[in-house]
């Protein structure tokens, strides 16, 4: 007589420990990914395209020049330069320099402005941004420009000169000054020799000649005698 088989036992089920660390390994494996895909703290972000009505927004570390946002705003389309000249019927050359941002080689502000302008609403973005770095670029330009052709007046020769004009005409301010007064001595001491060697006048001399000594009195009397 056979012996009835055993029946297996049922697979033990997995007790809720277990269950928890391999929820908790997923957890960690999710996490891991997540930071290995996000950017590290204090990188630059970039915006996604469509937060703003489909305009990509740059960080502040890609806003080199205004070329710069109309560059990356025609890349992040994916449309090529011909495609923007024959949108905007301005020539390839031209918007190769707006994306350089070669202000020697552009035209005046109004016509580079209206490129700017017609350059980004070709590729769909905003162009206030591009223009005010357009703005900037040009200001910073013109105050290099007038720093390198002004000449800056130097101070201090120009008080060195003033005080060497100083010193050449004290000389001759004193050497007119002593020859003012040797005139001066000379007219005086003249006028005191004439007025010390002037003649007397004819009555005072009359009156300081001496009388005589036989006047007619004395005659009468020895007319007298001899009578």
């Amino acid at each position: 007589m056979s012996r009835p088989r055993k029946k297996p036992a049922p697979a033990a089920k997995p007790s809720g420990n277990a269950e928890n660390r391999r929820d908790e390994q997923h957890a960690i494996d999710v996490v891991g990914l997540s930071a290995v895909n996000s950017p590290a703290v204090g990188a630059p972000t970039r915006i996604p395209v469509g937060s703003r009505a489909g305009i990509p927004v740059l960080s502040s570390m890609e806003k080199e020049h205004f070329g710069h946002c109309l560059r990356r705003a025609r890349e992040t389309r994916d449309i090529s330069l011909s495609d923007v000249a024959q949108k905007t019927k301005v020539s390839r050359s031209i918007l190769e320099l707006l994306e350089n941002g070669d202000l020697t080689l552009l035209p005046a502000g109004v016509y580079s402005r209206g490129f700017i302008r017609s350059f980004a609403r070709a590729v769909g973005t905003d162009e206030a941004e591009p223009l005010l770095l357009y703005e900037r670029a040009v200001e910073a330009r013109s105050a290099a420009e007038k720093a390198k052709f002004t000449t800056p007046v130097p101070d201090a020769p120009e008080v060195l000169g003033h005080h060497s004009d100083d010193e050449a005409s004290a000389p001759r301010r004193g050497l007119g000054l002593a020859v003012f007064v040797i005139i001066l001595l000379l007219i005086a001491t003249i006028t005191l020799s004439l007025l010390l060697w002037r003649p007397p006048p004819s009555g005072e001399g009359l009156s300081l000649r001496p009388t005589p000594t036989t006047p007619m009195g004395s005659l009468s009397r020895g007319l007298r005698a001899a009578g």
